[in-house]
C-alpha cells in the first residue's frame, strides 16, 4: 500500500525517486521538465554580456531590404550555430538581430545586423 506521501498531490504516484513535477503538473511522465525558452534566454544573455552588439529594446532604423526605412526595436540578438562544432560561429558581434517593428503595423523579423543602424528615441 502506497502512503500519502509517496503519492503526488494529484493523488498520483510520484516518480524518479519521488520527485514531483514543478511544470505540468498532473502529467504521467517522467518529471523531467524542458524549458528551451528559458535557456535560450539565458545562454543569449551571456553571449550578449561576452560580446558587443545592439542591446535588447535599442531602438533601430531598418536600411536594407524589404523593411527599409522602418523602425523597430531589438528584440534579441540572432546568433549563428557552428553543428559540427556544437558551438556558436565565432565573431566579436551577433550577425543579426530579432526585430520587433513599431506600430501601427507590429510583428517581428530577423535581419542582418548590417541592415540595422541605431536610430534616435523620439
Amino acid at each position: 500500500m502506497m502512503t500519502a506521501a509517496a503519492r503526488g498531490r494529484q493523488g498520483r504516484p510520484q516518480r524518479w525517486d519521488g520527485m514531483t513535477r514543478g511544470i505540468g503538473r498532473g502529467l504521467r511522465g517522467a518529471a523531467v521538465d524542458i524549458a528551451t525558452g528559458s535557456a535560450a534566454r539565458a545562454v543569449s544573455a551571456a553571449l550578449a554580456a561576452e560580446r558587443p552588439g545592439l542591446a535588447p529594446h535599442t531602438r533601430v532604423r531598418i536600411l536594407a531590404g524589404p523593411h527599409a526605412g522602418r523602425n523597430g526595436h531589438v528584440r534579441s540578438a540572432a546568433w549563428l550555430l557552428d553543428d559540427a562544432a556544437c558551438d556558436v560561429v565565432p565573431g566579436r558581434e551577433p550577425p543579426g538581430y530579432e526585430v520587433s517593428f513599431e506600430m501601427p503595423d507590429g510583428g517581428r523579423v530577423t535581419l542582418r545586423a548590417a541592415e540595422l543602424a541605431p536610430a534616435p528615441v523620439t
